[in-house]
């Protein structure tokens, strides 16, 4: 009997209880995603607990998609963000196109970095090498034997190097350029640059004193920066004026322009240094220019498989040159 009217007494107390609630909770307004719940007597909204097993898929403006409106708003409630109802049934995938970057103009140019690693990887191939030159004799100073690789490499023997010359005698000598430069063009841009910091009377040529100097091991070659509007620039830099790009490389600007009458222009305007005998800029050489087939290659280069003959008639002369420099060794004391 006991038993039975706490038991009532129980049921009562709830039933009032939820009466309270429902009383309480009859004058707020929750939003979606949310119910109200009485605590200590006061009402106020909270995000649902759990929402019907209902299965009507909508698409929220998150790019989400919900099995239905209460799981939608349950999770905007949840997460604070503001979440709308876009269309009924799943988010369609939409299909991102990807925008291609925009192709940059490449400047063909030697850096002052690439100038010296290939001077330095000429000297040490060339030293690499020296016992297995035709012209080589036991016991020669290190002058001599630039004299022999001098010699060599002077194609029409005039007794100077120039640019072509130089880049056929060098093609031995490892040289690796940057990702998005071309080797070979960079490779012929950095022995013009080469003769350039030697090329001491500005003949845009190589005496032997000048390939020497070159070519001696407390030898640095300048490092010069770039001006432009009273502001210095360090090698590798760039700068855009009036539609044209431009880059910093060994001290002069090399840029590219939308046509002729420009590209002129600001030759002048940013002082760029010629390393050509013609009006060609800097870095408008062509391939032309630097054809290393095999074919143009004879002409310059001391193929292996060249008659003997041939061979002890440019062993003969080279002699001949060794005894007439030491014949003058009080001239040519710096060895």
């Amino acid at each position: 009997m006991r038993l039975l009217i706490v038991c009532v007494a129980v049921a009562s107390a709830v039933a009032f209880e939820l009466r309270d609630r429902r009383d309480v909770c009859d004058n707020v307004d929750c939003r979606a995603g949310r119910e109200c719940v009485v605590s200590q007597g006061v009402a106020h909204c909270q995000c649902v607990q759990s929402c019907p097993e209902r299965y009507a898929p909508v698409c929220g403006s998150d790019g989400t998609s919900y099995d239905n409106h209460c799981l939608l708003h349950r999770h905007a409630c949840l997460s604070g963000e503001h979440i709308k109802v876009t269309n009924k049934g799943f988010c369609k995938t939409v299909k991102q196109v990807k925008k291609k970057p925009e192709k940059k103009e490449d400047i063909a140019v030697c850096y002052s970095t690439q100038r010296d690693a290939l001077l330095l990887v000429v000297g040490k191939h060339w030293q690499a090498t020296l016992a297995d030159q035709p012209w080589h004799v036991s016991g020669m100073t290190y002058r001599e034997s630039l004299w022999g690789r001098f010699f060599t490499c002077d194609a029409d023997k005039d007794n100077y190097l120039n640019s072509d010359e130089l880049l056929n005698c060098t093609l031995g000598a490892f040289f690796m350029a940057r990702p998005e430069q071309d080797e070979e063009l960079t490779r012929a841009l950095c022995v013009d640059a080469i003769v350039d910091v030697a090329d001491t009377n500005r003949d845009w040529r190589l005496d032997f004193e000048e390939f020497t100097t070159m070519l001696s091991p407390d030898f640095r070659p300048a490092h010069k920066l770039c001006s432009l509007d009273g502001k210095k620039y360090n090698d590798g830099e760039d700068v855009h004026v009036d539609g044209n790009h431009c880059i910093c490389a060994v001290g002069s600007w090399v840029c590219t322009s939308p046509d002729t009458t420009s590209k002129d222009t600001n030759k002048k305007k940013f002082g760029l240094q010629d390393f050509s005998d013609t009006d060609d800029d800097y870095n408008d050489l062509d391939d032309d220019d630097y054809d290393l087939s095999s074919e143009n290659n004879e002409d310059y280069v001391i193929d292996e498989d060249e008659d003997e003959e041939y061979l002890e008639e440019l062993f003969d002369d080279l002699l001949d040159k060794l005894r007439k420099h030491r014949k003058q060794q009080q001239h040519h004391n710096r060895l």
